[in-house]
C-alpha cells in the first residue's frame, strides 16, 4: 500500500479506488433497475396466476350451474304441462258435474225459449220478440235506459271528436252539425221503434218479459250452481288419481334435480375449485420459483455491490481526500496529476494538485 511519500504509486491506487468505484455503482445501478424488473415480473406473474384461478373457478361453476339450469328448465316444463293437464281434468270433471246438476234447470228454460217462440208466432208478433237483444234495447228497466244513455253519449263523443279531427278545419261548426244530425236520426229511430213495439204490443210484451225472467232466473240458478261446484275443491271426486301421480312424478324430479344442483355446487366450492387452484398454482410453481431465486441472487448481489462501494469510498474518504481533496476524485482529474508527475512538472501530490488547480 503506497503512502503519499509515492506520489505516482499514491495516486495510481487512487485512480485504481475511483475506477472500481465508478464501475461498483454503475453495476449497482444496473443491479436496483433488474431487481425491479424482477419483482414486477413476479407481482405480473402472481397477479396473473390468481387472475386465472377466479377465471377458472368461476367458468366451471357456472358451467356446472347452467347444465343443471336446463335440467330443471325442462323438469319445471314438465311439472307445468303435468299440472296443466291435471286442470283440464278437473275443469271437464266440473263441467260435467255441473252439466249434470243444471240439467233439469237448462231443460226447463229450454221449453221457456220453445214457449216464446210459440206465442210470438200464434199472436203473430214481430220476430224481433224472440231475441233477448229487444228487451235488452227497449224494456231495460230504470237503470237500463240510464246505462244505454251514458252508452249513447260516448259512442256520440267518440264520433264528433274523429269527425273533428278528420275535418279541414278542426274549429268549423260543419262536424260538429253532422254529429247533431246523427243524434237526432238515431233517437227518432229509437223512439219510433219504441212506439211500434212498447205500445202498440204493451200486453204481449208483459207476456214475453215473464218468459224473459223465468229464463233468466234459470240461468242465474244455474250459475250459481256452477259456481258452487268449482267452490267446492273436491278433487277427489273427479277422478284425478292418475294425473296426481304423474304431477308428483315430475315435481319429485324437479325437487331432485335442484337438490343435485345445490349438492353439486357444495361440493365445487368446498373440493374442485380448490384442487383446480392448484393445478393451476402448480403449473405456475416452476416460474415463480426461479423468478424468486433470481430475486435473491440479484439482492445478494446488489448487497455485495454496495459493500465494495462502501469499503472504496471509506478507503478514499481516510486516505486520500485529505491530499487530493474532494473535489479532485474523478478519473479525468488523477490521470492528469499522474501526468504532471511522470513529466516531472510536479514533485509531489501537493504540488500536483496545485499545478492542476493552476491550468
Amino acid at each position: 500500500m503506497a503512502d503519499v511519500s509515492s506520489p505516482k504509486e499514491f495516486l495510481t491506487e487512487l485512480l485504481m479506488t475511483v475506477d472500481a468505484l465508478d464501475a461498483d455503482k454503475s453495476e449497482l445501478d444496473g443491479l436496483l433497475s433488474a431487481k425491479k424488473q424482477l419483482e414486477g415480473a413476479l407481482d405480473s406473474l402472481i397477479k396473473n396466476t390468481e387472475k386465472e384461478k377466479t377465471s377458472m373457478v368461476r367458468s366451471r361453476r357456472e358451467d356446472i350451474a347452467a347444465g343443471f339450469d336446463r335440467q330443471i328448465k325442462a323438469a319445471k316444463s314438465e311439472v307445468r304441462t303435468a299440472g296443466s293437464r291435471r286442470q283440464k281434468a278437473l275443469n271437464e270433471g266440473m263441467d260435467k258435474k255441473a252439466k249434470e246438476a243444471t240439467k233439469d234447470v237448462r231443460g226447463e228454460n229450454d221449453g221457456h225459449r220453445e214457449t216464446l217462440k210459440t206465442y210470438v208466432r200464434n199472436h203473430k208478433l214481430p220476430p224481433v220478440f224472440k231475441s233477448r237483444l229487444y228487451y235488452a234495447l227497449f224494456c231495460p228497466g230504470i237503470i237500463g235506459y240510464v246505462i244505454l244513455a251514458a252508452l249513447f253519449c260516448i259512442i256520440m263523443g267518440i264520433s264528433g271528436a274523429m269527425i273533428t279531427r278528420s275535418a279541414a278545419v278542426a274549429a268549423s261548426i260543419a262536424p260538429w252539425v253532422f254529429m247533431g244530425i246523427i243524434a237526432i236520426v238515431l233517437a227518432f229511430d229509437y223512439i219510433i221503434i219504441w212506439a211500434n213495439t212498447r205500445i202498440r204490443y204493451r200486453d204481449e210484451i208483459k207476456s214475453c218479459l215473464n218468459i224473459i225472467k223465468s229464463i233468466r232466473k234459470n240461468e242465474k240458478q244455474a250459475r250459481k250452481i256452477e259456481r258452487s261446484i268449482k267452490k267446492a275443491g273436491d278433487d277427489d271426486s273427479y277422478d284425478l288419481h292418475e294425473y296426481d301421480e304423474v304431477l308428483k312424478e315430475k315435481q319429485t324430479k324437479l325437487e331432485e334435480t335442484e337438490e343435485a344442483r345445490k349438492q353439486a355446487l357444495l361440493k365445487f366450492d368446498e373440493d374442485t375449485a380448490l384442487k383446480l387452484k392448484e393445478e393451476i398454482e402448480a403449473r405456475h410453481a416452476e416460474e415463480k420459483a426461479s423468478l424468486k431465486e433470481r430475486i435473491f441472487a440479484n439482492e445478494a448481489e446488489i448487497n455485495s455491490a454496495k459493500e465494495r462501494i462502501r469499503t472504496s469510498e471509506n478507503e478514499i474518504n481516510s486516505r486520500f481526500i485529505s491530499y487530493v481533496g474532494a473535489a479532485n476524485i474523478n478519473h479525468d482529474r488523477i490521470a492528469a496529476m499522474i501526468k504532471l508527475i511522470d513529466e516531472g512538472a510536479a514533485g509531489t501530490v501537493s504540488e500536483a494538485v496545485a499545478k492542476l488547480d493552476e491550468k
